[in-house]
């Protein structure tokens, strides 16, 4: 489930980390026509098999396939935010918070994955550090990956 719920994060995310809007919208839509295809061909199957469908691991699908529709959106407002940002910071000042952003999301990720490693801790831990640093991460990506020409220097008072 865990693995699941890393790769519906991924690919949900992906789509608004490319460079124009135009192939962000594009990718995000089949990647949520996907999903819509999914979860028919899911319910097809599911009446095929009545029995099949009762029961925690339906609703559980139900709950995944409402989770990836609002990661996409998500994301897709994450961009904005990004893009905002980076033209808002100086170029130092926006390898600073990347740089933070990235280690604040790794090492936690990694103090989980040794600690589960070393049998003190269980794999549930993993899967937490992941779903809770993972915004982080993909805000510090998404900055970094931000065009470094939407940077416009602020003017110097008293000059023109």
């Amino acid at each position: 489930m865990a693995t699941l719920i890393l790769a519906i994060l991924m690919t949900g995310t992906l789509p608004a980390l490319l460079p124009r809007w135009r192939h962000a919208l594009l990718v995000a839509g089949a990647f949520l026509a996907a999903l819509v295809v999914a979860f028919l061909y899911f319910l097809l199957d599911l009446g095929e098999n009545p029995s099949g469908g009762d029961g925690p691991a339906f609703a559980t699908f139900v709950v995944l396939f409402g989770c990836a529709q609002a990661i996409v959106a998500a994301s897709l407002i994450g961009r904005l935010i990004a893009h905002r940002l980076a033209r808002a910071l100086t170029l130092p000042t926006k390898s600073r918070v990347v740089k933070f952003l990235l280690a604040f999301s790794l090492v936690p990720c990694a103090l989980a994955v040794a600690l589960a490693t070393l049998h003190y801790a269980s794999n549930g831990l993993i899967g937490l550090a992941v779903v809770v640093f993972f915004p982080f991460f993909w805000l510090g990506l998404a900055l970094q990956l931000a065009s470094n020409n939407s940077f416009k220097p602020m003017p110097l008072r008293g000059t023109a």
